[in-house]
């Protein structure tokens, strides 16, 4: 049997490392104005060995 995960939670992990609270377009809004968050929240999935 092979489990696989597709979403490694990157809406909260948005959430926590930006420190704002959600709003509406809130996930819209951390993508505009923190990129570079969003790339390293991927590589840290990445890292701890996620496979796409």
């Amino acid at each position: 049997m092979t489990n696989i995960l597709l979403d490694g939670g990157l809406g909260q992990e948005l959430v926590r490392r930006s420190g704002r609270p959600p709003t509406p377009l809130w996930a819209t809004q951390v993508m505009l104005d923190r990129p570079e968050l969003v790339q390293a929240i991927h590589d840290d999935f990445f890292t701890a060995g996620a496979e796409i």
